[in-house]
C-alpha cells in the first residue's frame, strides 16, 4: 500500500503582498516596495520593512509616506474600507518620479537644516543663519 503525502502551503494575503526589500533607507525601501506591488498602504509596507529594519516604528513609516506625498513622489489612489476604524489610504508612485533624487533623503529635501545635525543647527540659529 502506497501513501501519498500532499503538502499545501498556506500563504496569507499579507505575506503574498510582501516583496523582498533590499534597502535599509526608508525612502528608497518605500520606492522599491511600490515599484514591486503597484498600490500599497503604509501598514503593509511596515510589515515587510520590519524584516529588513526591525527597529522601525509604524509612526516613522506613516511620517515618510506623508513626506513623500508632500514632495509629490507618491499619490493617494483610493481608500480601502476594512469595516472598522479609519479606512486605509492606498498609495502609488507618481509616474515619471521613480528616479527622483528626493527618494534618497526625503527628510533633507523637505527640511534642509536637518542635515546639519543638532549642535550645528543650534549654533546657526544663535548666529541668525537658520
Amino acid at each position: 500500500m502506497f501513501v501519498k503525502i500532499i503538502t499545501i502551503e498556506v500563504v496569507s494575503i499579507a505575506e503574498e503582498r510582501c516583496p523582498e526589500i533590499n534597502s535599509r533607507l526608508t525612502g528608497m525601501a518605500i520606492r522599491e516596495y511600490l515599484l514591486q506591488v503597484g498600490v500599497g498602504c503604509p501598514y503593509e509596507f511596515y510589515k515587510c520593512f520590519k524584516k529588513v529594519k526591525p527597529n522601525t516604528s509604524y509612526g516613522s513609516v506613516v511620517r515618510y509616506f506623508w513626506m513623500l506625498k508632500k514632495l509629490g513622489l507618491i499619490e493617494v489612489v483610493g481608500t480601502e474600507d476594512r469595516g472598522y476604524g479609519i479606512p486605509r489610504k492606498l498609495y502609488r508612485l507618481v509616474p515619471g518620479r521613480e528616479d527622483d533624487p528626493a527618494w534618497f533623503r526625503p527628510q533633507i529635501v523637505m527640511y534642509p537644516q536637518t542635515k546639519w545635525g543638532k549642535k550645528r543647527y543650534k549654533w546657526a540659529k544663535e548666529k541668525g543663519l537658520a
